[in-house]
């Protein structure tokens, strides 16, 4: 979120005054006052009665920040229920974190059925990062789903997982080769060409357009994302059904 934030408190600012629930006002404040922030803004919406003059703005990277009515101080943080500690913001960030599940490019996917494939989930992974890997040992055990991989190399953290990627892709079979190489460290050996490379490039778009910022990161069915990896039982109590 610090990408459009200029300073945390904003000082020298005129002071707005208008109805405290006129959210379009609360939004032009804000972009005059951090004009970095235009085009990123979602949505702005007041807050209920328990924060009088808090407005909630929602950023296109699905960051979360609180300003005043007059957008003169920004606040970057968690709101947190004393009673219970109960995580406000990571609720409202689980509300507003959703894919649509349909609207994802499901024919660019590593396509897998386990058994009847009835019950569907999709994920961004990276083949070298041990957390993906540790997920697809989990999902050998997660029957009737059929999962929707979207290879997501991060080369920053691993070098060699766009070169593995594309190795996958342009195999004949990129969903048993996925599986040799996350679950036994075994790859297909194939050429790579351009249009596996451009496979890859269109992968790689789709993830940002998306903001995923880690692997893996789950989607499930009904478009709530899951940052991490997640137990056999969390997936198949997830999914539902059997």
């Amino acid at each position: 979120m610090n990408r459009y934030i200029i300073a945390i408190i904003l000082s020298g600012m005129s002071f707005y005054s208008f109805a405290a629930d006129d959210s379009s006002n609360v939004r032009s404040a804000l972009i005059k006052n951090v004009p970095s922030i235009d085009g990123h803004v979602v949505s702005v919406k007041k807050m209920d009665a328990s924060f009088p003059g808090l407005f909630e703005v929602v950023t296109d990277d699905r960051q979360i920040l609180y300003v005043d009515k007059g957008a003169n101080y920004i606040f970057a943080g968690q709101i947190i229920k004393a009673k219970g500690m109960i995580d406000l913001t990571e609720q409202r960030l689980a509300d507003i974190s959703v894919i649509k599940f349909d609207e994802l490019p499901l024919g660019k996917s590593i396509k897998r059925i386990h058994g009847k494939g009835e019950r569907k989930m999709a994920i961004f992974s990276d083949p070298d990062c041990p957390y993906c890997q540790a997920l697809e040992t989990d999902l050998q055990k997660v029957n009737n789903v059929t999962i929707y991989t979207f290879p997501f190399p991060i080369a920053s953290l691993h070098p060699d997982a766009n070169l593995h990627t594309t190795e996958i892709l342009c195999s004949t079979d990129p969903a048993k080769a996925w599986d040799d190489y996350l679950l036994h460290k075994t790859l297909p050996g194939n050429a790579r060409d351009s249009h596996c490379d451009a496979h890859l490039g269109e992968l790689l778009d789709l993830g940002q357009k998306y903001h995923v910022s880690g692997t893996p990161t789950i989607v499930f069915a009904d478009g709530h994302i899951v940052p991490g990896g997640m137990t056999a039982d969390d997936i198949n109590q997830r999914l539902g059904g059997k």
